[in-house]
């Protein structure tokens, strides 16, 4: 995630960060940021990201990325997220996600 904000920034972008307190407690966050939100809990986190957000874009990641992912379609499916949601299936990172959901939808 820090190397999408510094590319941003550095491209004179705007990079909000919205992170946990917790998170900041331990010195997780970035300080560079345009704006950095602090949130009391990671669900009031991924309610601030939605609500900022124009859309939703996944990256490559770890079992964080995959539970918020997971948890936005869901919020889509249920009609709490209207904006589009894009997997970045980059080197067929997602192709086992991709199936079981296709699996659920069969």
């Amino acid at each position: 995630m820090r190397a999408v904000e510094d590319g941003t920034l550095e491209g004179g972008g705007r990079a909000i960060g919205v992170i946990p307190q917790f998170m900041v407690e331990q010195g997780w966050h970035h300080t560079g940021l345009t704006e950095l939100r602090i949130t009391e809990d990671m669900h009031t986190r991924k309610q601030t990201m939605a609500a900022l957000s124009d859309a939703v874009i996944a990256l490559p990641g770890g079992c964080g990325t995959m539970e918020e992912l997971c948890e936005i379609i869901t919020w889509k499916q249920l009609g709490l997220y209207l904006n589009p949601i894009v997997i970045l299936n980059i080197n067929g990172f997602y192709d086992a996600l991709i199936a079981q959901l296709q699996r659920a939808i069969d």
